[in-house]
């Protein structure tokens, strides 16, 4: 599947916190999940395996004595540049990209990354997250379908049987 769709339309941006990281079984990937302040929207951002210990050691921030990002922080600190917010913009495949926009340098404004790649840093940084309702709606639908194998399934049809199938 090779589906490359970019999301930045005049919809509003919705600010995400993080909340929580759900691991399976070796067949499938973790999930890092953002919720709205409201918790009643989520979006999931599918992470390598090895990529849970870096999203945990991010989110624990300046509060984990040393992690993946230390380092990185510690220089971009030292060059007065932060990361100022992470954006989801782009679907390419089962792939999610961000666009992460900085301040503190002249030069260095905006850098697109895979998500998955760039959550770890951008947890360990502060930085505040965003998504638009369509890119959510369409990570949310692509999660199901990845989850079910069914490409004919919404997200609420795929909960309903799992809360069917966990209640047999």
């Amino acid at each position: 599947m090779n589906i490359k769709t970019e999301f930045y339309s005049d919809s509003e941006w919705i600010e995400l916190k993080p909340y929580g990281i759900a691991v399976g079984t070796l067949e499938t990937r973790p999930i890092f999940m953002l919720k709205n302040e409201s918790k009643n929207v989520t979006l999931p951002v599918w992470l390598l395996p090895q990529q849970v210990v870096d999203t945990l050691a991010g989110a624990e921030g300046s509060h984990f004595p040393s992690g993946p990002h230390k380092i990185t922080q510690e220089i971009f600190n030292s060059l007065g540049l932060k990361i100022e917010k992470c954006l989801f913009v782009e679907l390419r495949g089962h792939h999610q990209y961000v666009d992460l926009y900085f301040k503190g340098h002249p030069e260095v404004k905006k850098m697109r990354f895979r998500a998955s790649e760039a959550i770890p840093l951008c947890l360990q940084m502060g930085s505040e997250f965003f998504a638009q309702r369509e890119f959510i709606e369409s990570c949310r639908q692509m999660d199901a379908e990845v989850f079910s194998g069914d490409p004919n399934i919404d997200s609420h049809q795929l909960l309903k049987r799992v809360r069917t199938d966990q209640l047999n």
